[in-house]
């Protein structure tokens, strides 16, 4: 049958593996790639300084809504003002007639000292001069 070889050098002849010329390949191609890192890694630092980010000066978004026009949508995005006491503002503008000034708004229930110190700055009204009580 067959018997092991006696010398180790035909072993490794037949023994799969890199071929010298695979090897050759081998280093080439991992020099190319250490090579193209290098390159890149000077680009890097070399082709530019820190990226300064230029922003725009922040400013106060100002929203104010008319008191004797504005829908419960529009009372609903003052603070301290939900859905429920946005449509109450509305009831009572509609059954007691508008608002004769910004502190007429306090007439509503539910809205006291605190609520229109909030809300006050968002407040405008345009024709409160114009009702006559």
């Amino acid at each position: 049958m067959n018997e092991p070889p006696s010398n180790l050098d035909s072993l490794s002849e037949d023994r799969p593996g890199l071929t010298r010329s695979d090897q050759n390949v081998l280093i080439g191609l991992m020099l190319f790639v250490l090579a193209c890192s290098g390159l890149h890694l000077y680009q890097l630092k070399s082709g530019g300084g820190w990226i300064e980010r230029k922003r725009l000066e922040s400013r106060k978004l100002e929203f104010q809504i008319e008191i004797n026009e504005a829908g419960w949508i529009e009372w609903m995005q003052l603070e301290s003002v939900g859905e429920v006491m946005g449509r109450r503002i509305v009831e009572d503008r509609e059954i007691r007639g508008p608002f004769l000034s910004i502190d007429d708004v306090d007439r509503v229930s539910g809205i006291g000292p605190a609520t229109m110190a909030k809300i006050r700055p968002h407040l405008r009204c345009r024709d409160c001069n114009s009702h006559e009580p």
